[in-house]
């Protein structure tokens, strides 16, 4: 696969980063994956009451800049590089907050999401770690937690007000002069990971507030860390990081769990604290598998390690009652997000898009989850074709042996060589025909649509001796596709409308008119006009077809609004009616709309 271009990866990301906004009323989102600036992408509204957002309740509006990335963080974690301009700007302005969405390699998934703060004092902080000619330095990254956004402005907001563009700094060694001393951490970081340039120390000086610049302490460190591998009983291996202070000692293990020791005396305590995402947009099963190592130390509670020294050790947890609950609970949510992630994964859609207050959709949803491990009467009474309409989109299924799967999924029951399409009757059977032409409507209602599986199972060659129902189905799927165009712009659909085309045989005359009038509507869509031999091919057909409707749909493609007209008087209202409803109507021009209507 080639390199997925720049802007496909920016769209992505900004559309990731607004719906994130959307999920939140209290804000409102000015970021335009067409009108990003070069600096800014666009501003964030924050307002009081997120229910009318009238502009009395807008509290402030803060800058943004949002940026896709698609590879693998290396070793030390999430990081992004910077350019100098960027900072110089944020430096000399009112800052900003960057954030970087983690994308799969083709931009289709999300991953995470990161920020870094920029107030103008952060900034001139960071643009003291440039080399001399630098004009880029790699920074490390935050993970934005889930319903964290809310706050982080709310923080950057605040920081802001006292970290500003006017703000002085100075020197580590100035500290012992100040009055008013404060220490405070970036926001979302943890007192015990915290890097020198995440920590805050601010005082009064001569009456100012000023910022210590602790850039140069290089010696400077609240904790000692060292990494590790940690094992866990039932075999899962992560990284982690033990982080040493007098009073306490963490172990972060992933990207989501810590052990928390507080040392009293001669004891301490254990906290186990996790911050698992509700939804998780990259690879499900590893971030379950995780959680579900961590659960299971209710009934094993050891630890083993091997550090980066290549020495190795074990711990005994000393997990109490009320920890063994904590961890239950953590099991059984890692469960529950399985489950959801089975089903998203069915429906081709997130459950986040559905109505939880609607009744009529939870019982949809429930019943679906429930047939994740379905009853003995379920696996009785359900049949093995499913359609469900969920708030207007339809939804297909088959369900056999126990398993729900998408109606498109490769390894669904209608993909199986030994099934038929068939009348009632059985009197008429086709073998290899194309069962997905059994799907009508409006496909961009079905979320779970594969234009794919519809064409790699399309071996059937349609010709004049194809019973007429099914040829109406095959017919009406075609048109559907051109409809999906006009509303979607997607090429996609034209690509697969062309493709059912080229798949017919021999159709009779009738039929090869009726297949000549659908291919010029895509090539009228695709090109705008038709080569010298093709026209030749259409015009007969408005010159010497015996069939009203056709005579009508080739004037107009051809805008002849004489020979359309005189076609339209001659057809019945059922005749009529066709072409209305047909894409080719969406083609017309003005003066054949006004005849038809």
């Amino acid at each position: 696969m080639g390199e997925i271009p720049a802007e496909i990866i920016e769209r992505a990301a900004v559309n990731e980063f607004n719906r994130i906004i959307g999920q939140d009323h209290r804000l409102s989102s000015g970021v335009n994956v067409m009108d990003k600036g070069p600096v800014l992408d666009g501003h964030v509204y924050v307002y009081s009451n997120g229910q009318t957002r009238k502009n009395d309740d807008l509290r402030f509006a803060l800058d943004v800049q949002v940026k896709g990335y698609t590879q693998e963080f290396g070793r030390k974690g999430p990081r992004y590089s910077f350019k100098r301009s960027w900072i110089e700007y944020y430096s000399r302005n009112d800052g900003a907050l960057f954030f970087v969405v983690e994308m799969n390699n083709d931009a289709t998934e999300v991953k995470n999401i990161y920020y870094r703060s920029f107030t103008p004092v952060e900034a001139k902080i960071a643009l003291k770690g440039f080399r001399e000619k630098a004009q880029s330095k790699t920074l490390k990254l935050q993970r934005l937690s889930k319903n964290g956004l809310f706050s982080l402005m709310n923080t950057f907001y605040e920081d802001g007000s006292v970290m500003n563009r006017s703000t002085p700094i100075v020197a580590l060694d100035e500290i012992k002069e100040l009055k008013d001393v404060s220490v405070s951490f970036a926001h979302g970081v943890s007192p015990m990971m915290a890097a020198s340039d995440e920590i805050r120390v601010m005082g009064i000086q001569d009456g100012l507030r000023v910022f210590v610049d602790l850039s140069d302490a290089l010696d400077f460190s609240l904790i000692t860390s060292k990494a590790t591998k940690v094992s866990f009983p039932n075999g899962v291996v992560l990284e982690g990081v033990w982080n040493v202070s007098k009073s306490e000692v963490t172990l972060n293990i992933g990207d989501s769990v810590e052990l928390l020791f507080i040392i009293q005396g001669d004891g301490g305590t254990l906290t186990i604290n996790w911050d698992f995402p509700q939804k998780i947009n990259g690879n499900i099963r590893k971030k379950v598998m995780e959680m579900k190592a961590l659960a299971d130390l209710r009934n094993t509670p050891v630890l083993f390690f091997r550090d980066e020294d290549g020495s190795a050790d074990k711990l005994d947890l000393p997990i109490d009652g009320s920890g063994r609950k904590s961890l239950e609970s953590l099991e059984k949510y890692a469960e529950s997000l399985e489950r959801i992630n089975w089903l998203e994964d069915i429906l081709g859609v997130s459950l986040d898009t559905f109505d939880d207050e609607d009744k009529t959709v939870s019982k949809k949803i429930n019943g679906l989850l429930s047939l994740y491990t379905p009853s003995k009467i379920q696996l009785d009474k359900i049949p093995q074709f499913l359609k469900m309409t969920i708030q207007d989109n339809d939804y297909y299924f088959t369900f056999k042996d126990g398993e729900l799967k998408s109606f498109f999924e490769s390894s669904s029951l209608f993909e199986k060589e030994d099934m038929v399409l068939g009348t009632s009757d059985g009197k008429e059977t086709l073998k290899d025909a194309n069962l997905f032409v059994l799907v009508q409507g409006d496909y961009l209602k079905i979320p779970q649509y594969n234009i794919q599986a519809v064409l790699d199972s399309n071996k059937f060659k349609v010709n004049k001796e194809t019973p007429e129902w099914y040829s109406q189905y095959y017919s009406r799927t075609t048109l559907s596709f051109i409809d999906a165009y006009d509303y979607s712009g997607e090429e996609k659909w034209l690509f697969a409308a062309e493709s059912f085309i080229e798949n017919m045989g021999d159709m009779g005359e009738e039929g090869n008119e009726r297949k000549l009038l659908n291919l010029a509507q895509i090539i009228l869509r695709k090109d705008n006009a038709f080569r010298p031999n093709f026209a030749r091919e259409l015009n007969k057909i408005l010159s010497e077809s015996k069939y009203d409707m056709h005579v009508a749909g080739a004037a107009l493609l051809f805008d002849d609004i004489d020979a359309f007209n005189e076609a339209w008087q001659k057809m019945d209202f059922e005749q009529r009616t066709s072409i209305k409803q047909s894409p080719i109507i969406k083609i017309a021009s003005q003066q054949v709309l006004d005849l038809a209507n």
